[in-house]
């Protein structure tokens, strides 16, 4: 259908880029669901089967803090790679507009044609000013999406369900029935 079209443009749009970037090394992080064969095919063809990781059952944070940047089209995975400070380029090449605003907010590197996606991942590594826009712009969305990003999300939530005990009918500070 459509979605293998999409899918295996978006790989071979990557794969190419990889083509033209052997100092890096493309980790392929597939869905729990996901079936790796459009994956390997693809590589194959671009003979970079030796050259790009691809795995399905591995620790997501432990990959997203050792990557360089993380390329995606609008996976949740994006917010996950910005709250650990990893760059995100997000690849469009679909023409569709963007279903998630990373991008948009300017809290990720957007390519919607294939020919500057080389450019956009050396840009992540190389370019300073473009690195501290990504940064500040990161902190407003997640801020933004995620409520404040201060460690103390759990303090919420359980202050949130104490007040919700207290304030339910029945409970709250008649103390035990006796």
């Amino acid at each position: 259908g459509s979605g293998d079209y999409r899918k295996r443009r978006l790989l071979e749009t990557v794969f190419d880029a990889m083509i033209e970037l052997p100092e890096f090394k493309l980790v392929v992080k597939l869905h729990p669901a996901e079936d790796p064969a459009l994956h390997r095919r693809v590589a194959g063809e671009r003979r970079l089967l030796d050259d790009i990781v691809i795995v399905k059952d591995v620790n997501l944070f432990d990959l997203l803090r050792a990557s360089g940047v993380l390329i995606t089209v609008h996976s949740t995975v994006a917010l996950e790679a910005m709250l650990l400070g990893t760059p995100v380029v997000t690849v469009n090449v679909t023409g569709a507009p963007d279903v998630m605003p990373y991008a948009e907010r300017g809290a990720a590197v957007s390519v919607s044609d294939a020919a500057h996606l080389v450019e956009a991942i050396r840009a992540v590594f190389t370019d300073e000013n473009l690195r501290r826009r990504l940064a500040e712009s990161r902190e407003s969305f997640l801020a933004d999406c995620l409520h404040p990003v201060d460690g103390k999300a759990a303090r919420r939530i359980v202050d949130l369900a104490l007040g919700m005990v207290k304030d339910s009918p029945g409970r709250g500070n008649e103390g035990p029935q006796t």
